[in-house]
């Protein structure tokens, strides 16, 4: 059936054959979703160059061994955010057996060198906002082993948000862009959802809970906001690099109870707690090192 798919998709895209033949290269974004794998194979079998992206930045404090095998098929030149992060990649590649025959390439990120520039609207001790930044439900586009699947999110966030406001905390919740409207449940647990870019509440002086780390992860740190990550143990950590990320923000370690994800909640709480009544800057490296 799969492979039926892809016969038709190629069919298809051959009708556009004339107008990619003028092409001396095709973006195919970022990641490694069925679509962008079908464009960069389209690519390769034409003799195009095809140009990938880095899509968060966050990658090279990990070691998502099969997730870069996956995102790096068929592709010519790879972009990331800076030099610094392009030579964390190809320590990676090297030390993990990565074979990747194109080239490395680095593109700086106006968006980031703005967001790193923003002044927070300070808030006086007590008044912070809790605003838990959600990940995204994967659905079937792909195989990744680095994210919960989508059931086990569904409960973890069920759970978390559930605990949280049996302790007397009002959550806000920042929808991913693809969140799923018909998850009511999820959103009744929680005091406000937030559907606006995420930009916007970068400028406020809030408590950001994160229980992966992608592009919103990375644009908090830039921001220097105050950060809690909640690491459920299933990403494998780059433990040349990771440490830089606690520099940044307060990781918790989660752990697993009768095959479920969940966290130890006074240990939480003791954090939220510390961030809501702290008068400390979070004055931070972390774009200068990385990004800038």
């Amino acid at each position: 059936m799969y492979l039926n798919r892809f016969e038709i998709d190629i069919k298809k895209i051959d009708t556009l054959k004339s107008s990619f033949i003028s092409c001396d290269v095709i973006v195919s974004g970022t990641g490694d979703q069925y679509f962008n794998q079908l464009i960069s194979y389209y690519s390769k079998i034409n003799n195009i160059k095809n140009y990938r992206f880095d899509h968060g930045g966050e990658k090279s404090f990990f070691i998502d061994k099969k997730f870069l095998n996956s995102e790096i098929q068929f592709i010519d030149s790879y972009f990331t955010y800076s030099s610094e992060l392009q030579k964390n990649y190809q320590d990676i590649f090297k030390n993990n057996n990565i074979r990747f025959n194109g080239k490395f390439r680095t593109v700086k990120s106006l968006s980031l060198e703005k967001i790193s520039r923003l002044k927070s609207n300070i808030k006086t001790s007590g008044s912070r906002k809790i605003i838990y930044v959600q990940q995204s439900f994967i659905g079937n586009s792909r195989n990744v082993d680095i994210k919960l699947n989508d059931n086990l999110l569904y409960y973890w966030q069920f759970h978390l948000f559930k605990n949280l406001k049996c302790r007397g905390y009002k959550i806000y919740l920042k929808k991913h862009p693809k969140g799923d409207e018909l998850i009511k449940p999820l959103i009744n647990m929680t005091f406000k959802t937030y559907d606006n870019n995420f930009l916007e509440l970068l400028s406020e002086d809030d408590i950001f809970i994160f229980d992966f780390v992608g592009t919103a992860f990375i644009e908090a740190l830039v921001a220097k906001k105050k950060v809690i990550l909640i690491d459920n143990q299933i990403r494998k950590v780059n433990p040349e690099l990771f440490h830089e990320i606690r520099k940044c923000a307060c990781v918790i370690k989660g752990f697993w109870k009768n095959n479920l994800p969940t966290v130890d909640f006074d240990h939480l709480c003791y954090e939220i707690d510390k961030f809501k009544n702290s008068k400390e800057d979070n004055d931070n490296f972390f774009y200068s090192k990385f990004y800038s």
